[in-house]
């Protein structure tokens, strides 16, 4: 783990930290009004860059998918998820 808990707001906002990690960076980041702006920055970035090279897929595509998801059997979704966090990250 870095020694620096603020270098971690990019990990972070790629959701590239272990769960120990990101346990502890979302500790600091509850007070930490710097880290919050810099990980809201990196995520827009983050999200401006798979925009940015984002292509529509081939027509054909599609009857394709939405047969496979016809013939899918859903699962139910883990409930991993509890107070404190963040809706769009995963446990782990």
């Amino acid at each position: 783990m870095s020694p620096d808990v603020h270098a971690l707001t990019g990990a972070y906002a790629l959701d590239a930290l272990t769960g120990d990690e990101r346990a502890f960076f979302e500790r600091h980041l509850a007070g930490c009004d710097h880290c919050r702006r810099e990980v809201d920055g990196f995520a827009a970035t983050a999200a401006l860059l798979g925009a940015a090279t984002a292509r529509l897929p081939p027509a054909r595509l599609r009857p394709r998918v939405l047969e496979l998801g016809d013939a899918t059997r859903q699962l139910s979704p883990e409930r991993t998820a509890g107070p404190g966090v963040h809706p769009g990250r995963r446990r782990g």
